[in-house]
């Protein structure tokens, strides 16, 4: 087993995209650093890897899909960081996971119902404010009929216009 421990130890940069190199890598704990930017595409290509731990940073930007493709992740922690965007549905279906942390980040749409989404004791959503939907166990609001898309382009377009009026005035 090929680990990779560096949590607290105040490393801080991105996330290089050559992380894809570690090909027999089977754990990945970078919790409690100051690690910026995007988590990088190319951790989908680490094939072995069965725990990624990189919560308590500073990391910003979607979810990988690629993480998708990772069939041996057991273990995945990316709370509190300053994620963005919907969970993808590439997270549901990975086989054997059976842990997730997304907690304490800015997640918004629709929970996934399948796979590890399907045991709520199994995942941590809490701070992530515009999440909807999921297991009834995981006690989130249910998704409005209009999309959170449709609702966050109206309050732009409206916030476009009062900054255009403002600055004509």
């Amino acid at each position: 087993m090929t680990t990779c421990i560096l949590s607290y130890n105040n490393l801080d940069g991105p996330i290089l995209p050559e992380v894809r190199n570690l090909q027999q890598l089977n754990e990945l704990h970078l919790s409690s650093n100051r690690l910026t930017g995007e988590i990088p595409d190319s951790l989908g290509q680490c094939q072995e890897l069965e725990d990624i731990q990189i919560d308590q940073n500073l990391l910003t930007g979607n979810i990988p899909i690629s993480l998708g493709n990772l069939k041996s992740l057991n273990i995945l922690n990316l709370s509190y960081n300053n994620l963005w965007g919907v969970i993808p549905t590439a997270v549901a279906n990975i086989q054997y996971l059976t842990q997730l942390d997304l907690s304490h980040n800015y997640l918004v749409g629709e929970i996934p119902i399948n796979g590890v989404f399907a045991n709520a004791t199994a995942v941590a959503l809490n701070s992530n404010m515009g999440l909807c939907g999921g297991v009834k166990d995981l006690h989130m609001p249910a998704c409005s009929a209009v999309s959170w898309r449709i609702k966050w382009k109206v309050y732009l377009t409206i916030l476009l216009i009062m900054v255009f009026f403002l600055d004509k005035g």
